[in-house]
């Protein structure tokens, strides 16, 4: 078969491929499962390919070589394209490469790993709506809050078995009888509070600044097991 015409074919199938399975559905979840049969493909017909005669496994080889990059360049492409100008978040206002790849999150996750901060920055850019990911947005509007975190809300997770596990802990945490052990670590933390804003007592303090550090400690002491110690050191220690 001519190479032109193989390329061509394999492109082909790799937007029907797109547009007839990986157009719909959070494939992303599979990733490590298609990987793996993806391998697997390769895997046998290389082993195929070794029990031909040397002329046929040349041939074989290049055929194989230009059936993947047609098939990979068909099935990308597809997905780029529709990722920017047909998908239903294509409005909202972005960088390119998020709207494109998970990738781009990443690239800007890794220096650092303070991808809030990067976030908080294309939302000055962008505004209070971005386009993060090519299937995810994050919203900087207090108009918001409540339809994405009240009740009733659409925006978490979906899997039922999951959340009822989920569920079952959290309840353990937010019963009445869990609250008698809360109010003397709170308390704690309130003296606390009080001592640190004696020993400023000749001086201005900000103090939007150190209810903050209650906060985080308090947050820290219930949820997590151990306070941030922001209140003794005067720092802020999420940084």
């Amino acid at each position: 078969m001519d190479f032109s015409l193989l390329f061509g074919i394999a492109c082909a199938i790799g937007i029907i491929t797109h547009l007839a399975v990986f157009i719909r559905g959070e494939w992303e979840r599979h990733t490590p499962r298609i990987a793996k049969l993806a391998l697997l493909a390769e895997v046998i017909l290389a082993a195929y390919i070794g029990k031909l005669n040397l002329f046929i496994v040349k041939r074989t080889l290049v055929d194989w070589v230009i059936s993947n990059a047609g098939f990979a360049i068909g099935l990308l492409g597809s997905l780029g394209l529709y990722r920017v100008f047909f998908h239903a978040l294509r409005h909202y206002p972005g960088p390119l490469g998020a709207k494109l790849t998970g990738f781009y999150s990443i690239g800007l996750t890794v220096p650092n790993f303070q991808f809030y901060k990067e976030v908080n920055a294309l939302h000055q850019k962008y505004g209070d709506f971005v386009r993060i990911r090519p299937r995810e947005i994050s919203i900087s509007h207090v108009d918001a809050i409540r339809d994405i975190h009240g009740p009733g809300t659409k925006c978490m997770t979906r899997d039922e078995p999951f959340h009822s596990r989920r569920k079952r802990v959290w309840e353990k945490g937010l019963a009445t009888t869990a609250l008698s052990d809360y109010e003397p670590r709170v308390l704690e933390h309130c003296q606390e509070f009080l001592a640190q804003i004696s020993k400023r007592a000749h001086c201005a303090i900000e103090i939007t600044e150190w209810l903050g550090f209650f906060g985080f400690d308090v947050m820290g002491d219930l949820a997590f097991g151990k306070s941030f110690q922001m209140l003794k050191t005067g720092k802020p220690t999420y940084q």
